[in-house]
């Protein structure tokens, strides 16, 4: 395994577009907005070692995430454990340079056991905050995303809405939903729905 890029389509541009649409009545509890591309890298080893947590920590400057499920941040880069074997790194796109080259050199140490993939071509991004935020998302999903159940820094895959997501609790009552840019029109069109069905039923 070696660093490489993974060339996508460009990213679509449902979410952006619609986010006119996504106006929030102040009272609503709730707010859905589309985000800008996100600096998205995916750092993968072919087998699991104490190896792979040394090389993120070297290349990203603070403690990765070794509990399934979670993730850590410094500043604006957060990194999420996505699988024993895979981590995703989200960061503001200025950094995404410096990023990939601190992992580059680190999966090149690793001597063929490990991969950095440019990933920000490949997902939209879509952000919900707001007391009632997990509520709502409990109708798309199985998950319970309360604070009791999925504290701040719960990162998870899962199906939402009948399509894949990368689900990212940031603090309370705010997640962040990585989607496959062919899928984002769909989730974005789904979420907004969502929303002005729970502010129907709940008088606002």
């Amino acid at each position: 395994m070696q660093a490489e890029a993974i060339i996508a389509p460009a990213p679509v541009a449902a979410a952006a577009a619609a986010a006119a649409a996504a106006t929030v009545p102040q009272d609503s509890g709730l707010e859905l907005l589309p985000l800008p591309t996100r600096g998205l890298l995916s750092f993968q080893v072919s087998r699991q070692s104490a190896g792979a947590l040394s090389a993120l920590r070297s290349a990203l400057g603070f403690e990765p995430p070794s509990r399934p499920n979670s993730a850590t941040s410094l500043h604006d880069v957060h990194c999420l454990w996505i699988s024993p074997r895979h981590w995703l790194i989200d960061s503001e796109p200025a950094a995404e340079e410096r990023l990939f080259a601190g992992l580059a050199a680190q999966a090149r140490a690793m001597e063929g056991t490990a991969r950095v993939t440019r990933s920000s071509d490949c997902f939209d991004s879509v952000l919900l905050s707001g007391a009632q935020a997990a509520s709502l998302l409990a109708r798309g999903c199985a998950l319970d995303l309360r604070d009791v159940a999925a504290p701040p820094n719960t990162a998870l895959r899962t199906r939402f809405a009948d399509v894949p997501i990368i689900l990212y609790k940031l603090r309370a009552a705010t997640f962040r939903l990585h989607v496959d840019v062919s899928l984002s029109h769909h989730l974005w069109l789904w979420l907004a729905d969502a929303r002005e069905s729970f502010d129907s039923e709940h008088g606002r």
